[in-house]
C-alpha cells in the first residue's frame, strides 16, 4: 500500500475572517468545515470550527413553516 501524504493549505473562514490551516491527508481533512465551491466565481466555502459549531442552532431542520 502507498502511503498518504498530509498536505496544509491556509484559508480564511467566510463568516469571521479569521485564518485557519486545514490539514489535507488524501480525501480528507481537519480544522476547518468546507461547503464547496459557490457562486460564478467558484470560490471555496469555508468555516472555521468555531463558526460552524455557532450556526448549528440556526440551521432548521424539516419543513420551514
Amino acid at each position: 500500500m502507498g502511503s498518504v501524504v498530509n498536505r496544509k493549505i491556509k484559508r480564511k473562514c467566510l463568516v469571521c475572517g479569521k485564518s485557519i490551516t486545514i490539514t489535507l491527508r488524501g480525501t480528507r481533512y481537519t480544522n476547518g468545515n468546507y461547503f464547496e465551491l459557490i457562486g460564478k466565481e467558484k470560490i471555496e466555502y469555508w468555516e472555521c470550527n468555531n463558526c460552524f459549531e455557532a450556526s448549528d442552532d440556526d440551521i432548521p431542520y424539516g419543513p420551514v413553516a
